[in-house]
């Protein structure tokens, strides 16, 4: 069994130091050359997660990521176009699959996101939000956390379990005012939630806690620090 968490270069020693204490091995996204300097090594700026073991990469996403994305089985499909400096360029590959939906602002979609999302019969769901994989956080496939309202009102529509919570102005994100709730989290399986800091410093954390708790979901939080937007965590057991 491979075990493995790809994660902004700039993460913090101790939240490096925990995800190997939970089994998993270090892989780093680098900067990308041509977005901005808040999302230039942000994972779900240049990598979109199609399923478990498949990833759409960016045109001129560093070499050696994926390489070593390669060398523990991923399947890499090369996208269409390179994510640029100003929205909505820079958020081509940032969408997210909810279930058998792939939610993302869809007219700056990639386009071979936008082909293969549909050669697997999944249902497009335009939302204004273009950071959106930035915007949820996927507790299951069917549940998650969003501070976006749009995003919030088309999941309950289509059965998501949502849990709307107000912007968290104390997720660090070097350059902006503050993060994002799924860019500081990432799913390890459907009974684990990760955290980049913790998140008892998250205003709201208590409503937080409670849904998860309710889910029968645990908090792992990967250091005391304060909550930083690491552009999503993204955890693979293969």
């Amino acid at each position: 069994m491979k075990k493995f968490a790809v994660i902004d270069i700039r993460a913090s020693s101790k939240i490096l130091k925990s995800i190997e204490s939970l089994g998993y091995k270090i892989v780093f996204s680098r900067p990308y050359k041509g977005v901005s300097k808040t999302c230039s090594s942000h994972p779900d700026i240049f990598l979109f997660r199609l399923s478990n073991n498949e990833i759409i990469y960016a045109p001129g996403t560093d070499e050696k990521l994926l390489d070593e994305l390669e060398k523990y089985g991923i399947t890499l499909m090369e996208g269409s176009e390179p994510p640029e400096k100003y929205y909505p360029g820079e958020i081509k590959y940032n969408a997210v699959i909810i279930g058998k939906h792939l939610f993302h602002r869809v007219d700056s979609t990639d386009k071979t996101i936008i082909r293969e999302a549909e050669k697997r019969n999944l249902e497009l769901v335009n939302v204004r939000q273009g950071y959106t994989a930035c915007s949820v956080c996927l507790v299951r496939s069917n549940v998650i956390i969003t501070s976006d309202t749009g995003i919030h009102k088309e999941a309950v529509k289509r059965g998501i379990e949502s849990l709307l919570i107000p912007p968290q102005k104390n997720i660090r994100l070097e350059g902006v005012k503050w993060g994002f709730i799924g860019g500081s989290t990432g799913k390890i399986d459907d009974h684990k939630l990760a955290v980049a800091g913790n998140i008892m410093n998250l205003e709201s954390y208590t409503q937080i806690e409670k849904f998860l708790r309710e889910k029968g979901v645990e908090i792992i939080n990967l250091s005391d620090e304060e909550v930083m937007d690491l552009g999503t965590i993204m955890f693979f057991t293969l």
